[in-house]
């Protein structure tokens, strides 16, 4: 399953006077966000609150208009939450896979 990063391609970057920054991801991804949040809390001083749950979840939240920074959902959930309007279209970034193969998660931007 691929990963995408929604609410900007550079969403850290445009929350440079946010002391808190919610981050929503389904546990596939924990390893690697665990470890990015702990480096980027160290690097900024700004708190990421990383909260996990399972795709159908995830969804709901989201639908049920709840806020957050940043989502870490599949495309798939990506395209459908754009065509519902409840994320901007074009607003993503894939940033990796998840899955058996254990591939880090990773930018794939150029």
């Amino acid at each position: 399953m691929t990963c995408a990063l929604i609410v900007g391609a550079c969403a850290i970057a445009f929350v440079a006077d946010a002391a808190e920054i919610k981050v929503i991801s389904t546990p596939a991804a924990s390893a690697a966000l665990n470890a990015v949040a702990r480096d980027f809390e160290r690097a900024t001083g700004h708190k990421v609150m990383l909260e996990y749950s399972n795709i159908a979840t995830m969804r709901g939240r989201i639908n049920a208009d709840e806020s957050f920074d940043i989502a870490v959902v599949s495309p798939k959930v990506v395209g459908e939450l754009e065509q519902q309007g409840k994320l901007v279209t074009g607003a993503s970034l894939n940033m990796g896979r998840t899955g058996r193969n254990k591939i880090p998660l990773r930018s794939e931007r150029g």
